[in-house]
This record gives structure tokens, sequence and C-alpha cells, in this order.
């Protein structure tokens, strides 16, 4: 079984499980987005500096019991201010939202009710084996350049651009 997802502006998102061994054609009916059955959600993210996560990917799921199923909704990013806003979500659903940026990442989940402030904030976090590595000069001043970074073993860790004496890799490769 999988599901399959659909959404179009100005409509709801729509989830339907499909059987591959039982279904040779299905459809998916969209309803109409309305003041009844719809909110607007905002979503803040801040990342593990405690900055405003800009860029940051927003992914949107709906919560039923232990299993987090697909909403349907298409993936939105944040703007400079780690804000994601103006997002019309169906109302009764206990909504769980996935934020990404680079290494880090965070979850949250909020029960959408109608006539209510829906929103949500996020912290991301830097996953255990990821590793904050900074780079001084003699007076304590962080260096721009390149850097590469590889475990005992030879593997490859990290190569890139190191920026204000900073760079996050992950320790497990």
């Amino acid at each position: 079984d999988f599901y399959v997802t659909a959404w179009r502006e100005g409509y709801l998102p729509a989830r339907k499980q499909v059987n591959v061994l039982e279904t040779e054609s299905t459809g998916i009916v969209l309803e109409s987005a309305n003041a009844s059955n719809s909110v607007f959600l905002a979503v803040y993210v801040i990342d593990s500096s405690k900055g405003a996560a800009n860029n940051a990917d927003i992914f949107f799921w709906e919560k039923q019991g232990e299993k987090r199923l697909p909403l349907g909704l298409p993936q939105a990013k944040t703007d400079l201010s780690g804000a994601a806003t103006d997002i019309k979500v169906p109302t009764n659903i206990l909504l769980e939202v996935n934020a990404k940026k680079g290494l880090e990442e965070g979850w949250n989940e909020k029960d959408i009710e109608g006539g209510m402030l829906n929103e949500i904030r996020i912290e991301l976090q830097r996953p255990i084996t990821v590793v904050e590595l900074n780079v001084l000069d003699a007076e304590g001043n962080p260096v721009n350049g390149m850097i590469s970074i590889t475990s005992p073993s030879g593997d490859l860790l990290y190569e890139g651009e190191l920026k204000d004496g900073r760079v996050l890799f992950d320790g497990k490769g």
C-alpha cells in the first residue's frame, strides 16, 4: 500500500490509500477550502543557535494515533525571518510539521481548530553525530576559505567552504 495525495490552491489537500494489488485505477476529489473547513497556519522556525532559520524546508503530516500520514500540502520554505505564513490547512486534524535546514531538523505538532490562532514553533536541533568546528587565526579571528575533514579511516566527512570560521559536519559520514 502507498498514499496518493493531491492539492490545488483554494482546495483542501486530499489523501487516498492505494493497494496496488487491488486497484487498477483510482481518483481523488478535492474539496473547496472555506472558513468552516480550513484555517491559516503560521510556522516559525529557529535554528540551534536560537536565530531565525531562513530558507528552511517545511513538510506537513497528519498524525492519526501512532501513524504519520502525508497531508498532501506541498513543501514550504521559511522567509528571512524564519517564518512561513498564510498556509491553508484543514481544521479538526492533528497536524505534525517537520522543518529541516542543512544538518538540523525539528518537529512539532498542533491540533488545528477553526476560529483559533494556529501557529507552530519549531526549534531545529543537530543530530548527536553533527560536530561544529571553529577555525580561528592566531589573533582569534574567524578564518574563511576551503576545508577538508576526513575520518581516521580516511573517509571524507566534509569538503567545502569555511564561512566565518565555522563549519558543521556529520561525524558519521
